[in-house]
């Protein structure tokens, strides 16, 4: 029997029918949340359950191990590329929605509230949601901040910035020198202000899949 997460209502109708939409659409793949169904009265959405840990109390438990971060920041890469094959950006990567399920830390990408699909939706960034360490800068500068794939790309560089180094502030990834160069660059390059000089997720991929 499949063991079920229900997550609580949604008080914002409009974020329960978005999350439904994408939930719904999403290709199945280990990486993604399984949808078992929707309760439309009262915005209930049951999703089989997750057994694991957060990306962030991983990292709170001082696992340091350089080759198996890299393996998880591969990991969750993957994932993000399925999404954005799919058309979709998530739009709230951070430490707290990748889950690590089981002692391989395969990583599960989950919370899709504020994600939509490209081509169907348009999207302007209205309220400010999200960890500010993986917050892409076009989503709150400006006078009209918006979302894009990109803009998961930058929320991406950071995850795997913070993957490997357990700290979300300081300049250790960029600066160090014992880590390697093509790692260095292809996260100074995710995290670019610009969305136009960011890579494609599958560029990120090949760069990590080469040093794990």
């Amino acid at each position: 029997m499949t063991e079920v997460f229900i997550k609580q209502p949604h008080k914002d109708r409009k974020l329960f029918r978005a999350e439904k939409r994408i939930l719904e659409h999403l290709p199945e793949h280990p990486g993604l949340p399984k949808l078992i169904g929707v309760n439309d009265r009262d915005g209930r959405i049951i999703l089989e359950k997750i057994e694991g840990i957060t990306l962030y109390d991983y990292r709170e438990e001082h696992r340091r191990h350089f080759p198996k971060c890299l393996k998880i920041a591969t990991g969750i890469s993957s994932v993000v590329a399925v999404l954005h094959q799919a058309g979709v950006v998530h739009n709230d990567l951070s430490y707290n929605n990748v889950m690590l399920r089981g002692r391989q830390c395969e990583p599960v990408i989950v919370d899709f509230q504020d994600s939509f699909k490209l081509g169907r939706e348009y999207k302007m960034q209205r309220s400010l949601r999200g960890l500010e360490f993986f917050l892409a800068p076009e989503k709150y500068l400006g006078p009209r901040p918006f979302a894009c794939l990109k803009s998961d790309i930058y929320s991406l560089g950071a995850i795997i910035y913070y993957t490997i180094t357990g700290s979300p502030q300081s300049e250790t990834l960029l600066t160090d020198h014992n880590y390697p160069k093509q790692l260095r660059n292809i996260v100074e390059k995710c995290l670019s202000p610009s969305p136009r000089l960011r890579p494609r997720v599958d560029e990120v991929i090949k760069i990590l899949k080469k040093l794990v």
